[in-house]
Protein backbone atom coordinates (compact mmCIF):
# COMPACT_ATOMS: atom_id res chain seq x y z
CA UNK A 1 0.00 0.00 0.00
CA UNK A 2 2.79 2.43 0.88
CA UNK A 3 4.47 1.94 -2.49
CA UNK A 4 1.17 2.23 -4.35
CA UNK A 5 0.24 5.55 -2.75
CA UNK A 6 3.79 6.84 -3.00
CA UNK A 7 4.11 6.03 -6.69
CA UNK A 8 0.61 7.28 -7.35
CA UNK A 9 1.50 10.56 -5.76
CA UNK A 10 4.90 10.72 -7.37
CA UNK A 11 3.17 10.10 -10.67
CA UNK A 12 0.54 12.62 -9.82
CA UNK A 13 2.15 15.26 -7.85
CA UNK A 14 4.51 17.01 -5.51
CA UNK A 15 5.99 20.23 -3.59
CA UNK A 16 4.53 23.04 -1.39
CA UNK A 17 4.22 26.09 0.77
CA UNK A 18 2.34 29.35 0.69
CA UNK A 19 1.45 30.91 -2.69
CA UNK A 20 4.28 33.04 -4.05
CA UNK A 21 4.08 36.19 -6.14
CA UNK A 22 6.54 34.60 -8.57
CA UNK A 23 4.01 31.94 -9.67
CA UNK A 24 1.55 33.54 -12.06
CA UNK A 25 -2.15 32.61 -12.04
CA UNK A 26 -1.64 31.08 -15.51
CA UNK A 27 1.25 28.92 -14.24
CA UNK A 28 -0.81 27.88 -11.22
CA UNK A 29 -3.67 26.82 -13.51
CA UNK A 30 -1.25 24.89 -15.73
CA UNK A 31 0.15 23.11 -12.66
CA UNK A 32 -3.32 22.17 -11.39
CA UNK A 33 -4.22 20.88 -14.85
CA UNK A 34 -1.08 18.71 -14.87
CA UNK A 35 -2.17 16.99 -11.66
CA UNK A 36 -5.71 16.48 -12.95
CA UNK A 37 -4.26 15.00 -16.14
CA UNK A 38 -2.08 12.66 -14.08
CA UNK A 39 -5.06 11.46 -12.03
CA UNK A 40 -7.05 10.75 -15.21
CA UNK A 41 -4.09 8.82 -16.59
CA UNK A 42 -3.83 6.76 -13.38
CA UNK A 43 -7.55 5.97 -13.40
CA UNK A 44 -7.40 4.98 -17.07
CA UNK A 45 -4.29 2.88 -16.35
CA UNK A 46 -2.60 4.72 -19.19
CA UNK A 47 1.10 4.37 -18.41
CA UNK A 48 2.37 6.46 -21.36
CA UNK A 49 0.07 9.30 -20.27
CA UNK A 50 1.29 8.97 -16.67
CA UNK A 51 4.91 9.08 -17.80
CA UNK A 52 4.14 12.12 -19.96
CA UNK A 53 3.52 14.08 -16.73
CA UNK A 54 7.10 13.40 -15.58
CA UNK A 55 10.16 15.42 -16.48
CA UNK A 56 12.41 13.42 -18.82
CA UNK A 57 15.27 14.09 -16.37
CA UNK A 58 13.31 12.96 -13.31
CA UNK A 59 15.21 10.48 -11.13
CA UNK A 60 11.85 8.72 -10.56
CA UNK A 61 11.01 8.10 -14.22
CA UNK A 62 12.37 4.55 -14.50
CA UNK A 63 10.95 3.52 -11.11
CA UNK A 64 7.59 5.06 -12.01
CA UNK A 65 7.45 3.03 -15.22
CA UNK A 66 8.19 -0.24 -13.42
CA UNK A 67 5.85 0.43 -10.49
CA UNK A 68 3.13 1.76 -12.77
CA UNK A 69 3.06 -1.51 -14.73
CA UNK A 70 2.82 -3.51 -11.50
CA UNK A 71 0.19 -1.18 -10.04
CA UNK A 72 -2.06 -1.44 -13.09
CA UNK A 73 -1.70 -5.24 -13.30
CA UNK A 74 -2.57 -5.87 -9.64
CA UNK A 75 -5.11 -3.24 -8.64
CA UNK A 76 -8.17 -1.41 -9.87
CA UNK A 77 -8.16 1.90 -8.03
CA UNK A 78 -10.13 5.11 -8.00
CA UNK A 79 -8.17 8.27 -7.25
CA UNK A 80 -9.23 11.60 -5.84
CA UNK A 81 -6.98 14.62 -5.99
CA UNK A 82 -7.99 16.33 -2.76
CA UNK A 83 -5.64 19.31 -2.75
CA UNK A 84 -2.98 21.06 -4.80
CA UNK A 85 -1.03 23.83 -3.06
CA UNK A 86 1.27 25.68 -5.41
CA UNK A 87 4.21 27.04 -3.46
CA UNK A 88 7.14 29.23 -4.29
CA UNK A 89 9.16 29.33 -7.45
CA UNK A 90 12.86 28.57 -7.03
CA UNK A 91 15.72 28.44 -9.55
CA UNK A 92 15.13 24.64 -9.64
CA UNK A 93 11.39 24.86 -10.32
CA UNK A 94 8.06 25.32 -8.57
CA UNK A 95 7.31 23.69 -5.24
CA UNK A 96 3.90 22.01 -4.92
CA UNK A 97 2.17 19.98 -2.22
CA UNK A 98 -0.58 17.54 -3.23
CA UNK A 99 -2.93 15.24 -1.38
CA UNK A 100 -4.26 12.15 -3.15
CA UNK A 101 -6.65 9.42 -2.02
CA UNK A 102 -6.59 5.94 -3.57
CA UNK A 103 -9.49 3.53 -3.08
CA UNK A 104 -9.74 -0.07 -4.29
CA UNK A 105 -12.50 -0.87 -6.78
CA UNK A 106 -11.21 -4.33 -7.76
CA UNK A 107 -8.14 -6.47 -8.12
CA UNK A 108 -5.85 -7.68 -5.36
CA UNK A 109 -6.35 -6.81 -1.68
CA UNK A 110 -5.52 -3.17 -1.03
CA UNK A 111 -5.86 -0.78 1.92
CA UNK A 112 -7.41 2.50 0.87
CA UNK A 113 -5.25 5.43 1.80
CA UNK A 114 -4.40 9.08 1.54
CA UNK A 115 -0.96 10.58 1.05
CA UNK A 116 0.48 14.07 0.92
CA UNK A 117 3.50 14.61 -1.29
CA UNK A 118 5.87 17.57 -1.50
CA UNK A 119 7.70 17.89 -4.80
CA UNK A 120 9.27 20.00 -7.49
CA UNK A 121 7.92 20.77 -10.96
CA UNK A 122 10.05 21.99 -13.80
CA UNK A 123 8.87 24.03 -16.77
CA UNK A 124 9.73 22.32 -20.06
CA UNK A 125 9.04 23.20 -23.67
CA UNK A 126 5.76 21.26 -23.34
CA UNK A 127 4.70 22.72 -19.98
CA UNK A 128 5.25 21.85 -16.33
CA UNK A 129 6.43 18.31 -15.51
CA UNK A 130 6.99 16.51 -12.23
CA UNK A 131 10.66 16.21 -11.36
CA UNK A 132 11.15 15.09 -7.75
CA UNK A 133 9.11 14.53 -4.61
CA UNK A 134 8.76 12.85 -1.27
CA UNK A 135 5.83 11.54 0.71
CA UNK A 136 5.30 13.73 3.77
CA UNK A 137 2.28 12.00 5.28
CA UNK A 138 0.47 8.74 4.66
CA UNK A 139 -2.67 7.44 6.34
CA UNK A 140 -4.93 4.43 5.85
CA UNK A 141 -8.65 4.92 5.54
CA UNK A 142 -11.23 2.71 7.24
Amino acid sequence: MKKVLAIGLLLVGLVGGARSQSVSPQDELEIRNLFEQAVRALENEDLPAVLATLDAASPFRQQAEQLGKSLFEQYDLRYELEDVQVGRATPEGVEVRTTLTARRTGGAAFRDGRATVFGLLRKTTTGYKLHTGRVEKREYLE
